[in-house]
Order: structure tokens, then C-alpha cells, then sequence
């Protein structure tokens, strides 16, 4: 039988469609620019401020999983805020020639999973 534990103990898990977020974010900047296959399939200038979001996650609670999902060859320009934040990286590739590597769908299964395992996650946050 799983014990539930208090609310003032339990943890937060961060969840990161990273390259959803960054294409977010670089449509708003560049009018459209990142969804043009010359934008995309390149190294990628960052736009998101990893430390900002791992503190305001961290308001909530301690942190016990803080995973992103990408295709990381086009993302190495984040390597130090991604490593000072301890973010474990999930790297998917895109099946065939699609560009979409169905990040949204393993983040699920993986939140659902740690939900389903661990009793301390009070608090599940998804950026993308």
C-alpha cells in the first residue's frame, strides 16, 4: 500500500518540452522565423532563461526531477545553464522526415510514471 506523505514534504517535478519552449519563444521574437527549415535545423541562439524557471519551480518546493526533452544537436548553446541547473536531458530524435520528435508524448508517459512511483511529487510542472 502506498503512504502519502504531508504537503509540507513533498517535491516538485519539472517537466521541459524544451524545443517547443524555445520555438515559442523564437516566433514571438523573430515573427515566424523558427518554423523556416533554414531556422530550424541549426544551432540555436538561446532564448529561455533556464535559471529564472528552475528558481520559480524551486518556489514550490525542493526539486526532485527537473528533465528536459529534445532533439539536443541544434540546442549545445545551452549546455552551461542546463548543467548549472541539473537538468537531465532526454535526447529524441525525429522519426523519418518528420520534424517533430514527439517529445509531448514521452514527457507524459514519464510524469505518469513518476507520479505512479513516487509518493513525495506533490507538485508537477510542464514548460513548453
Amino acid at each position: 500500500m502506498r503512504q502519502r506523505v504531508s504537503q509540507e514534504e513533498t517535491s516538485v517535478a519539472l517537466y521541459w518540452d524544451f524545443e517547443n519552449l524555445h520555438a515559442s519563444l523564437a516566433e514571438a521574437r523573430q515573427e515566424g522565423a523558427y518554423s523556416k527549415q533554414d531556422n530550424r535545423f541549426k544551432v540555436q541562439e538561446p532564448l529561455i532563461d533556464v535559471q529564472a524557471v528552475v528558481e520559480l519551480a524551486a518556489s514550490f518546493g525542493p526539486i526532485a526531477i527537473n528533465r528536459a526533452y529534445c532533439n539536443w544537436q541544434y540546442f549545445s548553446r545551452y549546455r552551461d545553464a542546463l548543467l548549472q541547473s541539473a537538468v537531465e536531458l532526454i535526447q529524441l530524435f525525429p522519426p523519418g522526415g518528420s520534424a517533430k520528435n514527439g517529445a509531448d508524448i514521452k514527457l507524459c508517459l514519464d510524469a505518469m510514471e513518476d507520479l505512479g512511483r513516487f509518493s513525495h511529487i506533490g507538485t508537477v510542472i510542464i514548460v513548453g
